[in-house]
């Protein structure tokens, strides 16, 4: 009997000791460190259906985590392929496609899921990758929280880089001589961040005052602050209030730019588009003889800013903007207003044959994907306008309705909508394209302050 309770005590101090490691960010894969070993299994597209760390010894091995909603992930595979085979035997992508809802993991659903698309892809770009199929697994070995998620482990089974984005050919070769890595770091859900001292409980204004947090301080005033960004302080934070009394803008690690399209309108990733025409260009045009400022260096987190606010005398949306304006003013010293001009834009245009092939026979409006995540769409019984979103644009330029339809259309496309050139393949079988043009649309423009 004692022997029985006495192995039970063990028992349970190893689970109890286990499940703290689980939490323990050192016991997940991290960067400079040997990588655990793991197995892989369901490869396809390479010699051996299944591998572990030592298969890999000798070369370069990049695991690309990546899942059916990932539109950047897709977008990748191309590019990836092409480094590939750039580096050829020196380095082997193994691309890991993975899976998060319990339903896809449970019933099979994702694996079948995911596999039709790779194969899609695959064969449409003709694409040199191996692949895998994680059951969870190696993703929550891995530590993988969300997707792209990129690690870059060395010959000797070194991790070099923990990636979130895209890798580049120029970046992985600054790896492979010994540099630093240039990309953005991913941590994962349990991995071990850069220390912050902020205070939740305090506005950002107070955490300064009472240096919990020392960033570089551009401007202050009674209510509001505008900073740089530092690790000291917490990413993404936005808050855009109703812009009611005692309430507060909080807005920290954003780029320049992105403060004055806030500072203008009021919104954070304003939609820039109603119905098929242009609103607001997307970027503010920079008239300035040094734009270092306006551009965010991600990977070494640099020219980001932090901007804080407190509304105490019940403003008006207006008189907001007005002070946001003001801040940015003493901060940097441009000139900035909204103006109208020529700008370059995307337009889709329509054959006179689409006009009257594409107008809908009625019925219950219909929207939804098809084909797979990113693989297309039909649409029954709505606008024209309704398919812009769906279009994708580089670096998100304004696309504009010049197809001439009124009458809400039918269409069905099948195409990757990570791919522009994809895209227009399709839409042309319907009549339709895509084309480069201008536009008379408003934009916000920024300037050297006269007689600086």
């Amino acid at each position: 009997m004692k022997c029985m309770v006495l192995g039970f005590l063990f028992f349970s101090l190893v689970n109890i000791i286990r499940a703290q490691g689980n939490d323990n960010f050192s016991d997940y894969p991290s960067e400079g460190k040997l990588c655990p070993d793991f197995k892989l299994e369901n490869i396809q597209h390479y010699s051996k259906s299944k591998a572990t760390l030592k298969d890999f010894k000798g070369k370069w091995l990049i695991l690309d985590f990546w899942g059916v909603n990932c539109s950047g992930c897709i977008a990748s595979f191309p590019k990836i392929s092409a480094i590939q085979k750039e580096f050829k035997e020196n380095v082997k992508f193994m691309s890991v496609g993975v899976y998060f809802s319990e339903n896809d993991i449970h019933h099979g659903d994702g694996y079948n899921r995911i596999k039709s698309l790779y194969e899609k892809l695959r064969k449409k770009y003709a694409l040199d990758l191996s692949i895998c199929y994680d059951d969870a697994k190696l993703r929550k070995q891995f530590d993988v929280d969300g997707v792209p998620h990129i690690v870059i482990i060395d010959p000797n089974g070194i991790i070099r880089a923990i990636i979130n984005g895209t890798i580049t050919s120029n970046g992985l070769k600054i790896i492979m001589d010994g540099g630093k890595s240039p990309f953005i770091r991913a941590y994962g859900k349990h991995g071990k961040k850069p220390d912050s001292l902020y205070n939740k409980d305090l506005s950002f204004s107070d955490n300064i005052k009472n240096n919990i947090i020392h960033p570089k301080v551009l401007y202050s005033s009674e209510n509001s602050v505008l900073t740089f960004w530092d690790k000291t302080i917490p990413k993404y934070m936005v808050s855009l209030p109703d812009l009611k009394n005692n309430q507060e803008i909080i807005i920290t690690r954003m780029d320049l730019k992105q403060l004055y399209v806030i500072a203008f309108t009021g919104r954070w990733y304003t939609n820039y588009m109603e119905r098929g025409h242009a609103i607001l260009h997307y970027e503010p045009v920079l008239e300035v003889q040094d734009s270092t400022l306006f551009m965010p260096d991600e990977a070494n987190e640099k020219n980001l800013f932090c901007y804080h606010l407190l509304l105490t005398h019940n403003e008006s949306k207006d008189e907001v903007l007005k002070i946001m304006q003001q801040d940015l003013v003493n901060s940097f010293h441009y000139e900035a207003s909204i103006e109208t001009k020529m700008m370059p834009c995307y337009k889709l245009v329509a054959t006179e044959e689409a006009k009257k092939k594409l107008k809908s026979k009625g019925g219950s409006p219909i929207f939804k994907p098809t084909g797979g995540s990113h693989q297309g769409f039909i649409s029954k019984n709505f606008p024209i306008w309704n398919i812009l979103s769906w279009i994708p644009i580089e670096n998100g330029e304004a696309i504009i309705d010049e197809t001439g339809i009124t009458d809400n259309i039918d269409l069905t496309i099948d195409a990757n909508d990570t791919d522009i050139e994809d895209v227009k393949r399709a839409l042309r079988k319907n009549g339709l394209d895509v084309i480069k043009g201008l536009e008379e649309m408003q934009v916000i423009v920024i300037r050297d302050k006269k007689n600086q």
